[in-house]
Formats: C-alpha cells, sequence, structure tokens
C-alpha cells in the first residue's frame, strides 16, 4: 500500500470517532472506546483531541463530488453523500448561490482547470470545492474570487516544483519568477475578497491635538462605502483609543518656553569689550 493510501486509510479511521456532540464528556467517553492509544494519551492530550473534535464539527462541511469519464473523454461530476439533497444544499451554501447555472459554470472551471494539468481527479476537484467553501462565499462575485484565489494558489505550487526539479540557472530563474507573480496575486486577491466581505468599510484615524495641553489623541472612526460623505463637515472620532505621550505647547499662563542656560557666565576672552583708552 502506498503511503497517500496508508494516510487516506488512517483518515478514515480517524473520521469514525468523531461523535455527533459537543459534549466534552460524551466525546471523551466514545474517543476512550473507538480510539487506538487513547489510555496513553495524557489528560492534556486527551483535553485536546475533545476541543479539536468541537472545532472540527464547527467547521463548514464541504460537498463532496465523484468525477466519472464517459467513453469519449467528457468528464462530468455528481455530488455525494448518505443524502442527495443535504449534499447539494452544501454544494450550493460552498458556493455561495442559489443558480443552478453558477453552480454549474463552477464545476466546469474546476474541471477544465485540472483537465489542462492532466491532474483532473475527484479529490483534487473537492479540494476546490472545499478552499471555496472555506472562504465563506456570500454570493457568486465572491465565489468566483475564491475560485481565482484557489487556482491561483495551485499553480504557484506548479512553478515552485519546476523550480526545484530544473537544471539550468535560466530555466530557474523562469519559474521561481513566475511563482513569485502568482503568490503576488493570491495575496491581492485575498486582500480584494476581505473588502468585499466587508462591505467596504475602512477604518480612518484621526489625531486631534489640545492645545491646552498637548496632548495627541487617536480615534478610530468606522467609514462606510470606502469613502467618507463630503457633507462639509469633518468626520467625528467615535472613539478614544490611545493617547501618544505629551507633544510641547504654549504655556496657559502665557510664560514663555524657558531656554536652557540663562544663568550669567563668564564671557570668552575673545568678545570682551576693550578699553581702548587703557592700552598704551
Amino acid at each position: 500500500m502506498s503511503n497517500q493510501a496508508e494516510s487516506q486509510g488512517k483518515g478514515d479511521a480517524a473520521m469514525m470517532t468523531i461523535v455527533d456532540s459537543d459534549d466534552s464528556i460524551v466525546i471523551a467517553e466514545a474517543a476512550a472506546k473507538t480510539v487506538a492509544g487513547w489510555e496513553d494519551l495524557s489528560s492534556r492530550e486527551q483535553s485536546e483531541f475533545v476541543e479539536l473534535t468541537i472545532a472540527y464539527r464547527k467547521r463548514v462541511e464541504a460537498a463532496e463530488m465523484v468525477l466519472s469519464t464517459s467513453e469519449g473523454g467528457g468528464k462530468s461530476v455528481r455530488v455525494t453523500g448518505a443524502n442527495d439533497a443535504l449534499a447539494m444544499l452544501r454544494l450550493f451554501c460552498g458556493l455561495g448561490t442559489r443558480s443552478m447555472a453558477f453552480m454549474e459554470y463552477m464545476l466546469g472551471t474546476l474541471i477544465d482547470y485540472f483537465s489542462s494539468t492532466g491532474r483532473c481527479t475527484s479529490g483534487r476537484i473537492n479540494a476546490g470545492l472545499a478552499f471555496v467553501a472555506g472562504a465563506q462565499p456570500t454570493s457568486e462575485p465572491e465565489a468566483a474570487l475564491a475560485l481565482q484565489m484557489f487556482m491561483a494558489n495551485d499553480a504557484a505550487q506548479g512553478a515552485m516544483r519546476i523550480f526545484h526539479k530544473a537544471d539550468m540557472v535560466p530555466h530557474m530563474e523562469i519559474a521561481g519568477n513566475l511563482a513569485n507573480k502568482l503568490m503576488r496575486t493570491f495575496a491581492a486577491q485575498a486582500e480584494a475578497l476581505a473588502k468585499m466581505q466587508r462591505g467596504g468599510e475602512q477604518i480612518v484615524k484621526h489625531v486631534h491635538v489640545d492645545n491646552r495641553g498637548g496632548q495627541a489623541i487617536v480615534a478610530d472612526t468606522v467609514v462606510s462605502g470606502g469613502a467618507r460623505k463630503n457633507d462639509g463637515e469633518q468626520a467625528h472620532a467615535t472613539d478614544a483609543v490611545g493617547i501618544i505621550a505629551t507633544l510641547p505647547g504654549a504655556d496657559p499662563f502665557g510664560n514663555g518656553v524657558p531656554i536652557a542656560g540663562d544663568e550669567e557666565r563668564e564671557v570668552q576672552a575673545s568678545r570682551r569689550t576693550i578699553d581702548r583708552r587703557a592700552e598704551g
């Protein structure tokens, strides 16, 4: 059995230990009966297992697809699971849509992409769907952008594989530059998706200086829509979140700012006034 097959088998065994409960006592009791080596775990490790089980159950469960190839070479996918209706709901919600046409478009895009790389499998398609679902899209544009992120990341990993296998410097440079561009694209896409999901809100910092005491107060203001409405008035701070060190300012009592070294001191000889009459 290959390493990949062995890890898959172990994964299936681990999945069987997931208890349909958020009760830590119930989970621990079930794990004691089903998890091999449970008694060898320390109390801290057992508690960690229970906490991770609860966290795992709260994760969004992505739809699972099965890829099939026709005699003519065409590829298609179908949902799989204990309940087809539940599987379809997971698919639609994972893609942030209610449109059958958009859902088919996204699946077709995944199939076409992996077919062009020669690595089109059920596992890779399900990985793409899990990635998109993990981005928690609430609309078709968000889902499309998340899919672009997945493909950009996959292509970057492919470029890195070429980089490591290249035996000539020019080939390494081409592959390295391509991987770098794709990774930068991925970062820009992630930022764009985060902005879309924030709804265009920006955090604008305003600094207000108190002329009496010279204290600068930094406040945060949330501006919706990516820009402040121009109503002829300045935005007002909503909450002071920090105070910067006191800045020098005018004395509120009108006294001048003292200058160090005002005390009388001896003037250098070269600057003394010389009485010419005394010379001679």
